[in-house]
């Protein structure tokens, strides 16, 4: 078990190191490779927010991409992907006050895929698999909360683009997923699934389709309408389907039998641009079939050695979002340029009383969102101010005990420019050093508790990097 000898007064907040490596090279004509690793690692992350605090965490990540051009006239173009993540995840809470708490959590993925190109017509395939294991450890013993989960996926796909004429373009996908989650049965705590859930399954397939069809048209020079019609799906992941913790006042339980969110979605939008002004306008509208929420599960079954009677759990409902947003950048002159955005999304949930899902709205939706910057750039240094202004998030799930989130102005100022291969960027986040919070709830991690915590204060950084 980590120890540390540090008392908690002289702490930093937190202290993580990065490091990253590239490598790409041509070994011989039109086959070109790239390799990538990043390793960081994270030492005493506290986490106001929720029950314990990361005493380390470490993450692996390595990349390879090779590519193959001009093989044939048919043929134009092979990638082939491979990638592997590994992290290893250590909390507790020595510096808190209460009964002792742990969680050794640990997770690796790999995978690649191989996508050739034929002109109009791309196909592809992908496959991973993701280990997700955590254990945590309390006065009431020691609980596989994650009990070993595998995911396993493998994915067939094909995307055509075709100019149907000089104005109209098309843009077609398919694709087909098969995904198996499974716990380790000698591990996971079915009891709880039978008591809340009424099973005690341990395996889930699902296979689906997906795709989108999208058509752009100019209507005139520098005008384009855009309309995209898709329909994707989202496999619940290893902690809502087998996440499972007994705790005292209320458990916390996965639902091994939920299906996966198949969200269906309409997208509008126009882009104007002329040499000095680039308009971008899109709305959405969005139906989700048995979106995964959060929501508090009855006990239906009585089971030796579960005795509360209600757990935190997760639920299909359908859901509906719809919103959009606006992008304008301006040239006032040949150095100065202005840039705006506006952003807003609504969301609506079904109701589910018998399930106490009695808020029709949904989690965690971000409240309308502006920016405005004006930038000075001679190509060698640039200088920029951006004000970012948040409204009022008041459409909270009451059923999470969501809070009401104040709106907020902030202001950023960042310079940069680079010379003979280097590049600095530096900069101040929240120059006037505003308290304001973000609209998350954290009411999702089981761990949580309930405390807001503000974002950071004025902060100062610099980034300097060198290209050879």
């Amino acid at each position: 078990m980590p120890t540390t000898d540090q008392s908690l007064e002289t702490k930093k907040a937190f202290e993580i190191n990065t490091y990253w490596t590239k490598l790409g090279f041509k070994p011989i004509k039109n086959h070109s490779v790239e390799f990538s690793y990043t390793r960081q690692d994270a030492r005493d992350v506290l986490y106001p927010y929720l029950l314990m605090d990361a005493i380390y965490d470490k993450t692996d990540r390595f990349n390879m991409n090779y590519q193959i051009d001009g093989i044939s006239d048919m043929l134009k173009s092979l990638k082939f992907h491979l990638y592997y993540t590994k992290v290893d995840h250590w909390m507790d809470n020595r510096y808190r006050t209460g009964m002792y708490m742990a969680t050794d959590a640990k997770s690796k993925a790999y995978g690649g895929g191989l996508e050739a190109n034929f002109g109009d017509l791309t196909l592809g395939f992908e496959a991973y698999k993701r280990n997700w294991d955590a254990v945590n450890y309390t006065g009431m013993g020691t609980q596989f909360v994650i009990p070993d989960v595998d995911t396993e996926s493998f994915g067939l796909y094909g995307e055509y683009k075709k100019n149907l004429s000089d104005k109209l373009r098309l843009v077609a996908g398919l694709r087909l997923d098969t995904t198996k989650t499974q716990a380790d049965s000698s591990k996971a705590n079915t009891n709880l699934y039978f008591a809340y859930k009424n099973t005690r399954s341990t395996s889930k397939t699902d296979t689906y389709p997906s795709g989108n069809i999208q058509l752009f048209y100019e209507l005139q020079k520098g005008t384009e309408l855009f309309v995209g019609l898709g329909h994707s799906v989202r496999v619940p992941d290893a902690q809502e389907r087998y996440f499972a913790s007994r705790r005292m006042g209320t458990d916390w339980v996965g639902n091994p039998e939920l299906k996966p969110s198949r969200n269906t979605e309409l997208d509008l939008g126009i882009k104007h641009s002329t040499d000095r002004t680039l308009i971008k306008a899109t709305a959405f509208y969005s139906y989700v079939q048995d979106y995964i929420t959060v929501h508090n599960q009855n006990r239906v079954n009585s089971v030796p050695g579960v005795m509360n009677s209600q757990a935190r759990s997760y639920e299909n409902v359908n859901a509906q979002f719809f919103g959009g947003e606006v992008d304008l950048r301006l040239s006032l002159t040949q150095e100065f340029f202005l840039f705006g955005g506006m952003s807003y999304v609504q969301a609506r949930k079904e109701t589910k009383p018998e399930k106490n899902i009695n808020s029709s709205n949904v989690a965690e939706i971000p409240p309308l969102k502006t920016r405005i910057a004006l930038r000075y750039d001679k190509g060698s240094y640039f200088g920029e101010v951006e004000t970012i202004l948040s409204a009022t998030q008041n459409r909270v799930d009451t059923d999470l005990r969501e809070q009401k989130t104040s709106g907020y102005g902030v202001v950023n100022i960042k310079v940069g420019g680079n010379f003979k291969g280097f590049t600095l960027n530096a900069g101040i986040d929240n120059v006037f050093d505003k308290k304001y919070f973000e609209h998350l709830s954290y009411r999702r991690d089981p761990f949580a508790t309930g405390v807001k915590v503000p974002e950071p204060g004025r902060t100062f950084y610099v980034n300097v990097s060198y290209t050879f």
